[in-house]
């Protein structure tokens, strides 16, 4: 049984990284631009996020963070800043060299791991996103309450996404090296439009529960 539920976990976490989101289009742009290692450190943030959300989840600690209309609002609102922010960095992009690929560092590894990992726990979706998903498909988890399962679960689900948003690294890697660098201002504009569309979902989101 605890097989079984920690592939249906790392099954929903790959399905779910492998939807076309901000997550998404971060790491395959990111990768296209620097490089397979800047797409890695993206897929390490975001799965961090979802398996430590999806954690919470199957402790039931979203459910009085859910009822509580401000703090969805300042979620909402604060999460459409920094995808509107992202939004205006992939946009003047636009007017950068044309040698675009760069070195990734350990540093810079570790800091774009963590960025990713504020952006994508402060996204709202993602919250809900997880809630659902665990009192649907995880029900016996929360009714037992075994924190080594819920742990395990939460890991397997993580691993899950980070080897989705891996995949899309790998193809952003070899298809990034093949553009032009007006093909890639093309695609980061694109990018920045997408963003913009997405921190817009969030205002209008905050605005209904206002």
């Amino acid at each position: 049984m605890t097989t079984f539920i920690l592939l249906k976990a790392f099954f929903v976490g790959f399905c779910a990284a492998s939807a076309f989101g901000p997550v998404f289009i971060m790491t395959f742009n990111r990768a296209a631009l620097d490089g397979l290692y800047s797409g890695f450190a993206i897929a390490l943030g975001a799965a961090l996020t979802d398996g430590l959300l999806f954690f919470l989840s199957l402790r039931g600690f979203w459910g009085g963070v859910v009822s509580n209309q401000p703090v969805m609002i300042g979620l909402d609102l604060v999460g459409a800043a920094a995808l509107f922010g992202l939004s205006m960095y992939y946009w003047r992009l636009e007017s950068a060299s044309e040698t675009y690929r760069v070195e990734c560092s350990t540093s810079d590894f570790l800091l774009l791991t963590v960025k990713t990992f504020c952006i994508t726990i402060l996204n709202p979706s993602a919250l809900l996103f997880f809630m659902f998903i665990s009192l649907k498909l995880f029900e016996k988890i929360i009714s037992v309450g075994s924190l080594s399962t819920a742990l395990l679960s939460a890991g397997a689900l993580a691993l899950g996404s980070f080897c989705s948003l891996a995949l899309v690294s790998i193809i952003a890697d070899v298809i990034g090296g093949a553009l032009s660098g007006k093909a890639l201002k093309r695609l980061f504009k694109t990018t920045a439009l997408i963003l913009a569309v997405a921190a817009a979902l969030l205002i209008w989101d905050a605005l209904i529960l206002i």
